[in-house]
């Protein structure tokens, strides 16, 4: 097989220039058509009430995204969350412009007797950014604030650079060491490899699991390619110095630990508190448990999930560009098997659930994604060269040839599509405020100056993105009973609420500390609301329902006042009916928590002898959820109460 350094000379010309200004220009303004405009759910929102306080989102709490976010949103005009939703479009739209250039690149060097064909070559790559680009896993990154967006664009610029430091060093020439320093094209793409250590350094800034899975594919291609050169002491310490350089991102921790901000998970303001948050510690130690799950059904459900990602024509022609990799350059398809294997293995080893709906996962599986795009491309491009040399050898009329191109060219472009039509409903969070309407409805039914404590991590993000992102409802205070738990919560919050916190005692964590407050609060006559769940049942006669949650009295109350019944009746029903709009019915996240709240209201009347309310929002849960078998058995049970 060729070295890089002897196959055929290329350079970018214009029009690869203009035509990846071009592509970038219209993704991007995919992009921003089907961006969210306001708050999402989950890590999204945590990242906005991070980037505004500029503090520190869990761990491995994402310093570069944080920042890159931060210096974003000095931007006039826009809200904070739609701001950083329109930054993940830009990150995406940037990715695709480079893999352009790239598989130009890429197959021009390696491949060069199927590149021949310019016209072909321009044509299939552009093929290949429609499935790459407008898959769900890559598109739903790109409208929405999240770290995924930002981690294919690491991910491309890791190839970019390595691809560039292969590509024209002419190591079968270089004998000694004298002519490694006489060698000035050696010594330029030596800085390809420097930045790109320089560059995966700065990639442990953000999700760091998912680019050191795919590391493991370039040391094995460095080292087919700069075997003799590439593992020197030297070569590898300076490389070593770049990284660290990269990774100094990480100072940013204890640099701004040690100032407090309103969100500082870990507290990571020493050396071994950064390097846990670095390491993911809590999240590392559930891999024993991930591992129970059936490893078979773990992997078969990875595999199903990413070919449902590029539908089933482009999955096939992927398949045959994998076999042509195979056959004309084994080390490249070695790569990319590495690549493939490496990073799908984040998501059969790593997580301590399997979600293959959830739009994190799909984030994890990029390097994946894109692999199989670039595939794709070599399959379409070794069909088209194939067609085309058929046509052109076989005595058809100038006419007729022209009618057989336009036909192949618009069946292949019409398999590009597919991801495309799949997707679109799913990815378009255009309409999609369901998040915001949830945590505007918690804060609005609640009085002023009011506590709130939630059970419920997601809602926590929400609402702190409302307050910190958006300047909506600062009096109140929100604290998150499961984080209550940990130490550094508890400093993180005595430092946000002062007020709340003084004269309580600073060794009470979790449920002691709950109830230090919520009873100096009840005897502060300061309005406190908290989200129900089954650890509540000792408190239920001391709750009233009040929108999502409920609100803590000083006296019990067997019975609501009529009013009160009626309001939350009220409330629950306009809630019952986002389960009509076209954005709940693509939102799996929404659907979850449409789930998750409907049954805690019905938990809530079961606890109070309400049989009738708890069984009808115990049904819309089930409605949604009919494979919980556990939420069937009550409904049931619930019914031949009522029948009895």
């Amino acid at each position: 097989m060729k070295n890089p350094s002897k196959s055929y000379e290329y350079k970018y010309g214009h029009k690869s220039w203009f035509l990846a200004v071009l592509y970038f220009t219209i993704f991007l303004g995919i992009y921003w058509r089907t961006a969210c405009t306001t708050i999402f759910w989950w890590d999204s929102a945590e990242f906005v009430a991070a980037i505004a306080t500029l503090g520190i989102p869990h761990p491995p709490s994402f310093p570069l995204y944080v920042l890159l976010g931060k210096a974003f949103s000095f931007l006039p005009a826009f809200s904070l969350s739609l701001k950083l939703n329109l930054l993940s479009g830009i990150f995406s739209a940037l990715s695709l412009a480079i893999f352009f250039l790239l598989f130009l690149k890429v197959t021009r060097i390696f491949l060069y007797e199927l590149a021949k064909n310019e016209k072909l070559l321009i044509f299939t790559s552009t093929l290949l950014l429609l499935v790459a680009g407008l898959n769900y896993a890559f598109w739903i990154q790109g409208v929405r604030a999240e770290v995924y967006s930002l981690n294919g664009l690491l991910f491309i610029l890791l190839l970019f650079c390595g691809i560039n430091y292969l590509y024209g060093s002419n190591f079968d020439q270089i004998s000694s060491k004298i002519d490694l320093v006489k060698n000035k094209t050696y010594q330029k793409k030596l800085r390809w490899l420097y930045l790109f250590f320089f560059v995966f350094g700065l990639g442990m800034g953000n999700h760091n699991v998912t680019l050191l899975s795919v590391f493991p594919a370039f040391i094995y291609l460095f080292s087919c390619y700069d075997f003799h050169n590439f593992l020197k002491p030297k070569k590898l310490g300076v490389s070593f110095i770049f990284f660290i350089l990269g990774g100094s991102v990480y100072l940013y921790l204890p640099l701004r630990a040690i100032n407090s901000p309103a969100l500082n998970w870990g507290d990571p303001f020493n050396l071994e508190k950064t390097i846990a948050a670095f390491l993911a510690l809590k999240s590392v130690k559930q891999i024993g448990f991930a591992l129970n799950y059936t490893l078979w059904e773990r992997t078969k459900d990875t595999w199903v999930m990413i070919y449902s990602q590029l539908t089933f024509l482009p999955f096939l022609l992927s398949l045959l560009g994998t076999l042509f990799l195979l056959i004309k350059n084994l080390k490249l398809f070695i790569f990319f098997l590495l690549l493939i294997i490496g990073n799908s293995l984040t998501i059969i080893v790593l997580p301590s659930e399997f979600i293959s709906t959830s739009s994190d996962f799909q984030g994890y599986i990029l390097p994946t994604i894109l692999s199989f795009s670039f595939l794709f491309g070599l399959g379409v491009l070794f069909i088209l060269k194939k067609i085309n040399e058929w046509v052109r050898d076989t005595e058809f009329s100038p006419g007729f040839r022209k009618s057989l191109v336009i036909v192949f060219s618009s069946f292949f472009l019409s398999i590009s599509f597919l991801p495309f039509l799949t997707f679109y409903r799913l990815a378009d969070l255009s309409k999609n405020d369901l998040a915001y309407r949830y945590g505007k409805g918690v804060l609005s039914q609640a009085k002023k100056n009011a506590v709130l404590f939630i059970d419920n991590p997601n809602l926590y993000f929400i609402l702190c993105a409302l307050k910190y992102g958006e300047g909506y409802r600062n009096d109140i205070a929100i604290l998150d009973r499961g984080l209550l738990k940990a130490k550094w919560n508890c400093q993180q919050e005595r430092s946000n609420y002062p007020e709340i916190f003084s004269g309580i005692n600073s060794g009470l964590t979790g449920e002691d500390l709950f109830l230090a407050l919520m009873s100096k609060g009840l005897c502060q006559n300061l309005p406190l609301y908290l989200e129900f769940s089954e650890g509540d049942s000792d408190l239920i006669d001391f709750l009233s329902p009040a929108g999502f949650l409920f609100k803590i009295e000083k006296k019990i109350t067997t019975k609501f006042q009529d009013e009160i019944l009626f309001k939350q009746m009220e409330f629950e029903g306009q809630y019952f009916t986002h389960k009509e709009e076209k954005a709940f019915l693509n939102d799996c996240d929404a659907q979850r928590m449409f789930v998750f709240i409907t049954y805690r209201w019905g938990l809530y009347y079961e606890k109070r002898g309400m049989i009738k309310e708890a069984l009808k929002n115990y049904s819309m849960a089930g409605e949604q959820d009919p494979f919980n078998l556990e939420l069937q058995n009550r409904i049931e049970s619930l019914k031949k109460r009522i029948h009895s």
